[in-house]
């Protein structure tokens, strides 16, 4: 718990200010949230890619610290922030020349596509410093600095409520006009660009003084190879996912403004439902990954098992109770009758997807993290093309079931997938794969 205590309290807050954004764009426009909605799964898609490098960086550097071999550290993090940038370029101006391109391939039409474009571009200004802060934020993580994480995260998700309050629907008395949609992507826009600031300036004052670009040239082959030998697996799982999820969200538009809506609004509440399994799997990550460095498979296999029950229990607990309370919590966003029922019959599906969920979260980063990569990615896109898409297209819209239909196939995913990466934790297969020299580090 010393290192998810933290976690918990960052990741809760970063959910907290987006469903507080959501709210303020809601009760200006329900269309105008639901096209953010759709614009913040296409920018999300980006961030998979710039987690290969993160996700990478992070499980090596997790792996050497607990080997205690600090040079190895700094070119990791000096690798892993640069090639982010790159990365980080390329998504900027992609998003921002094709922005409404994209969009239309997620079926957003009309005005919807007029508010996400428009949101779209103005966060497309910030994207390399977004994927620069991936790593920064994975790098910081790797030493065990959870609580270092959990300040630097106040300051920009404090800017981004402020600057949704005042910019949204404006301040009369102070001149602020009405924004709306742009507002929204002008608050997301300078908190992203703040939290860079401040995890590069505590970066180098605060945990590795030593870092320098003369270790980048020549460009060490191998710590980038086992950064993408990490990444591309790790994140492939994600990358595989999301595109699967945008192409359900396709499904899910095209059933109408009233499945959108309920789906962008629910997600903001489910999220606070698997917020303890995240927290407890980033420090399950942290602490297998400082195990596996140090050669304590036992441990490594004792603490994964630990933060799966205490999840699935609070994951159930935390269900009940939002199940119980789910009518005032979907009228933070909205008043409509409509959504508010179907967000009702939602819930009771999602209670089993919840649960699934915490098996996959918790044994699929432990798996990473460990080293053994390349079964959670294998796995994962065969489950999601073989499942989740096939029969969200089968439930949702041939048998016409909307979308509760398709969050049933969602909970059918979650199950299956979770209960095979739980076995495969089991089998222990995981305790020689670790990327750690056990030679060098012995020596």
């Amino acid at each position: 718990m010393k290192y998810a205590g933290p976690l918990l309290i960052e990741n809760g807050l970063a959910m907290l200010i987006g469903i507080v954004a959501t709210i303020f764009i809601a009760r200006f426009d329900n269309d105008a949230a639901g096209a953010v909605g759709v614009a913040n799964m296409l920018i999300g898609f980006f961030h998979l890619l710039f987690s290969i490098i993160s996700v990478g960086a992070g499980i090596l550097c997790a792996q050497y610290v607990g080997a205690k071999m600090w040079k190895e550290v700094s070119t990791i993090t000096g690798i892993s922030i640069l090639l982010n940038l790159i990365l980080g370029l390329m998504g900027s101006l992609a998003l921002w020349f094709f922005a409404e391109d994209f969009l239309k391939w997620l079926n957003l039409r009309d005005d919807l596509l007029g508010y996400g474009t428009s949101y779209v571009k103005i966060v497309a200004l910030v994207t390399c410093f977004q994927a620069m802060t991936f790593s920064l934020s994975a790098i910081i993580r790797s030493y065990g600095y959870t609580k270092l994480s959990l300040k630097i995260a106040i300051v920009p998700n404090l800017i981004n409520v402020l600057l949704n309050y005042a910019l949204i629907a404006g301040i009369p008395r102070m001149q602020i006009p009405s924004m709306g949609v742009i507002g929204v992507g002008i608050a997301a826009a300078t908190s992203q660009f703040v939290g860079f600031l401040i995890y590069f300036i505590v970066l180098l004052t605060k945990i590795d003084r030593s870092l320098s670009l003369r270790s980048l040239f020549p460009m060490p082959k191998r710590v980038v190879s086992d950064i993408l030998k990490i990444g591309i697996p790790s994140t492939g799982e994600n990358i595989s996912y999301h595109i699967s999820q945008m192409l359900v969200t396709s499904m899910i538009t095209a059933l109408g403004a009233l499945a959108l809506n309920t789906k962008t609004y629910y997600v903001n509440i489910a999220m606070f439902i698997y917020l303890i399994t995240v927290a407890m799997s980033q420090a399950t990550a942290i602490m297998v990954g400082n195990l596996a460095g140090a050669g304590k498979s036992d441990q490594s296999y004792r603490i994964a098992v630990y933060g799966f029950q205490v999840s699935l229990v609070a994951t159930i607990l935390v269900n009940g109770v939002f199940l119980v309370f789910i009518t005032p919590l979907m009228r933070l966003f909205t008043d409509t009758p409509e959504i508010i029922h179907l967000a009702k019959t939602v819930i009771l599906i999602d209670f089993f997807l919840e649960i699934g969920r915490t098996f996959g979260v918790i044994f699929g980063n432990a798996l990473k993290a460990s080293g053994d990569v390349r079964f959670p990615v294998v796995l994962n896109v065969i489950v999601t093309w073989l499942i989740i898409v096939p029969l969200a297209y089968l439930f949702g819209v041939v048998l016409g079931w909307g979308l509760p239909g398709i969050w049933m196939a969602f909970a059918i995913d979650e199950i299956f997938r979770g209960i095979l990466l739980f076995l495969r934790w089991r089998s222990r297969k995981w305790e020689t794969k670790a990327f750690v020299n056990r030679d060098l580090v012995n020596s």
